[in-house]
């Protein structure tokens, strides 16, 4: 609905109704909607019967006179519902205040009825403002739920269930970045987001301009105005924005990042001596206490490397069932049960490194075509459909190490081939760190890595000579300083995976020597002091892959 209304004195009355807008400079329009649902089979929450306006001079709403006009028009919405618009015009004779009562009847109750009397079923709200000559403001006003049954006296109006003053004195010019100018300042986003993803910030309330900050978990903001994208880092993170607005205001919200589900997939399963070979297996947990089947993979692989991009899970590469091809498929799911073929890598590729970028993957070394032939070639891929890019070289041949991202750069730390530590900060071009690889033993092939507590942990591995597993477990909190020996792991291991999630640092499954000797331990710590057991895989498994990940994020 668009009306437009002439405003008088102590009294108004409606030029028209259903226009596509008023002609003259001097004017307000109203934006109406209700923290409510239409009236339908689909509804959920409370229906919006009816809503009622009351327009006129700045003492008209004293009185409390009969709605009018007053409407059924709902569009549905979540949180708010739609009403409508109404444009007001100020009449001959008026001192260029207004005067703005909302009446929104809820189930059983009409608009008529919360004007008699406000009570229960009723949400009420006013406004008192001056015309800008020449000007059209513009007024958004929200009902929300937090003021049903709320009665203020004359000269308040309900915000969050508090009775406050109802008269604007800055009001916002239409066209402009215009909120509801009584809501307090607050920033409106999702408490929980996944890793590498993107998530709606709109700032509510306030006056602008509006100064948008991440001040602490790191990540990506942009947008402007009262609208942004929160691009959430790769690491599990409390994400923490704050907003200072034009008058000096502050607020603030935090987004938790991480997983919901820990997420298993695919590897290497073994039943005693007997190898069953790649599988296409998931399996998930929320805590570790208890496990259970959650869908496949589109083809059993071992080696093969995943990340949260964008909240769908993407896998790159593997071994195939039999243990000795490598596979080049790229694949992406939102639930970890129903899987979207993507661009393959230009050749067969297992247990390299895979990274998400501001541009995008990147997939750098592994093996082709037998897990003894480390590459040193690097991949990316900037479109969900488009095609992988060659970019520069490693410095040399590399497979099976550490990889992670910490502070915005991609490190590989030890693996069969080039044992040293590299870093770049877009997969482009690689630096070769000082830093000596953690520990004394040597154990540098079949490593993991993770970022917990903004440090880079470096679990496990075995080394060049023999396949013994190792129980190292290592923290590096500067690339220019040196490495830290943690507790070790309860017992030996190499190709596990490792991982972090419900704010914990977990190792699962690997082997504790060759292949013959796999395990489907988990262990589990929360400060790298201390490893607790939990309940097993059910099958022991090695050159496994685990994601924390939510699925069907919104």
């Amino acid at each position: 609905m668009l009306a437009c209304v002439a405003m008088q004195p102590r009294s108004w009355s409606v030029l028209a109704l259903l226009l596509t807008g008023c002609q003259e400079p001097t004017a307000i329009r109203v934006e109406v909607s209700v923290q409510a649902d239409c009236a339908g089979p689909d509804a959920t929450r409370s229906v919006l019967r009816s809503t009622g306006f009351v327009i006129g001079g700045a003492d008209l709403l004293a009185s409390r006179p009969a709605p009018f006009p007053v409407t059924e028009a709902c569009t549905q919405g979540d949180p708010m519902s739609r009403v409508g618009d109404l444009v007001v015009t100020p009449g001959d004779g008026s001192d260029g205040r207004i005067g703005l009562r909302v009446f929104a009847g809820l189930d059983d109750t009409t608009a008529e009825a919360c004007a008699a009397q406000c009570g229960p079923g009723c949400i009420e709200v006013s406004r008192r403002l001056s015309f800008v000559d020449n000007t059209t403001l513009f007024l958004p006003i929200e009902a929300r739920r937090s003021c049903v049954g709320v009665c203020c006296e004359d000269g308040e109006t309900c915000q969050d269930g508090e009775c406050v003053s109802d008269t604007i004195d800055e009001p916002c010019v239409d066209g402009g970045d215009c909120d509801d100018p009584l809501l307090p300042l607050a920033l409106d986003v999702v408490a929980t987001a996944n890793v590498n993803s993107v998530r709606k910030v709109r700032v509510l309330g306030g006056i602008p301009p509006f100064d948008v900050s991440i001040t602490s978990g790191g990540g990506q903001l942009e947008g402007s105005g009262r609208t942004y994208d929160v691009i959430t880092g790769p690491t599990h993170s409390l994400l923490t924005m704050s907003v200072v607005d034009g008058a000096g205001s502050q607020a603030s919200a935090s987004v938790e990042v991480g997983g919901s589900q820990l997420l298993l997939l695919g590897g290497y399963e073994l039943t005693g001596q007997d190898v069953i070979g790649s599988v296409s297996t998931i399996r998930t947990t929320t805590d570790g206490r208890s496990w259970s089947e959650g869908g496949a993979l589109p083809l059993p692989l071992s080696g093969l490397r995943a990340v949260v991009w964008r909240d769908e899970i993407w896998f790159v590469g593997g071994t195939e069932e039999g243990g000795s091809t490598t596979s080049a498929v790229v694949y992406s799911s939102r639930d970890g049960a129903t899987w979207t073929p993507r661009p393959a890598l230009p050749e067969g590729r297992q247990s390299g490194h895979l990274w998400v970028t501001h541009d995008g993957l990147v997939y750098a070394g592994g093996t082709h075509p037998s897990v003894t032939a480390p590459r040193a070639t690097v991949f990316r891929l900037t479109d969900r459909d488009g095609t992988w890019q060659s970019l520069a070289s490693l410095p040399g041949a590399m497979s099976h190490g550490a990889s992670t991202t910490w502070r915005d750069e991609l490190f590989i730390v030890g693996g069969k081939g080039n044992p040293a530590i590299l870093s770049s900060p877009d997969g482009g071009a690689w630096t070769t760190l000082e830093l000596p690889l953690p520990g004394d033993t040597g154990h540098i092939e079949s490593n993991r890595a993770a970022v917990f507590d903004d440090a880079v942990w470096i679990a496990g591995g075995h080394s060049a000579v023999n396949s013994i597993g190792s129980s190292a477990l290592h923290r590096m909190d500067d690339p220019g300083g040196s490495w830290t020996t943690m507790a070790p792991l309860p017992e030996g291991r190499h190709s596990g995976a490792f991982v972090v999630h419900d704010k914990r640092l977990w190792y699962l499954g690997g082997a504790s020597q060759g292949l013959t000797l796999g395990t489907n331990t988990v262990f589990s710590t929360r400060d790298g002091q201390l490893w607790e057991t939990m309940d097993p895989l059910p099958q022991a498994t090695l050159y496994i892959e685990a994601v924390s990940f939510t699925p069907n994020a919104p």
